[in-house]
């Protein structure tokens, strides 16, 4: 999410700036009660088979609907893996 102004935390809730790169991205449609195995599909299969190489840098979520008013199974997460790849190859998105 872009902020159009620097945001200053409050409570326990922050903002961070994610540094520009390369970033393989997975969409997810599902609960979050899978998520866990949907990441260990992720780093043991679907990174190697793409060629991607991951920088030591944290991942990142995105929650695109709000648990309180969707059904678990219409639950969308991104989770993005900064990598250290060719720039000219195209990774895009891929859903789970």
């Amino acid at each position: 999410m872009v902020m159009p102004e620097p945001v200053l935390p409050k409570g326990e809730v922050g903002s961070k700036q994610i540094p520009t790169g390369c970033y393989a991205s997975f969409i997810y449609k599902g609960s979050y009660e899978y998520l866990q195995a949907v990441y260990d599909t992720i780093y043991a299969k679907k990174l190697p088979e793409m060629g991607c190489t991951l920088r030591d840098e944290p991942s990142y979520e995105r929650y695109l609907n709000d648990p309180r008013n969707t059904k678990p199974e219409n639950l969308l997460t991104v989770r993005m893996f900064e990598e250290w790849s060719d720039p000219s190859k195209k990774v895009g998105l891929l859903f789970f």
